[in-house]
């Protein structure tokens, strides 16, 4: 019988320990700073997840932020949410202009109540690949 070596164990050893130090907020930075489409206007093209998210704000008075951190987005929450606008205006922007979108996005949120398509796990599927939007939403 051959006797094998601990090496392995010691390598799985130092893997689950790098999995233990690995957080939310280390891809959430990394994230951050890719380029990202717009809320509204998937053609264009914003440099950073926060230029993109300050535009929300300025051109269309919707802080994403607050909205998420008022409703309390945990992670699931958030790429739903980001998948949900995505998909929703991608199905109406033919039909409406920019400010009809954005009504549109935000009608679910009156009242301050979640909307139930934050638990649609259907939402947890990425519209657009590697979407760096996604995980920055929640609190």
């Amino acid at each position: 019988m051959v006797k094998m070596s601990s090496d392995s164990d010691e390598d799985n050893a130092r893997d689950l320990k790098g999995e233990e130090d690995w957080e939310w907020g280390d891809e959430e930075e990394e994230h951050s700073f890719m380029k990202t489409r717009d809320i509204v206007d998937h053609d264009k093209v914003h440099e950073s997840v926060e230029e993109c998210l300050a535009h929300c704000k300025n051109e269309y008075g919707w802080d994403l932020k607050e909205l998420s951190r008022d409703l309390k987005f945990d992670i699931y929450q958030s790429i739903r949410f980001v998948n949900w606008t995505r998909k929703t205006v991608a199905k109406n922007k033919e039909s409406l202009d920019k400010q009809q979108l954005v009504d549109l996005l935000r009608e679910p949120f009156k009242g301050g109540k979640k909307p139930e398509f934050l638990q649609d796990d259907e939402l947890l599927f990425p519209y657009f690949e590697e979407d760096p939007l996604l995980p920055v939403l929640c609190q």
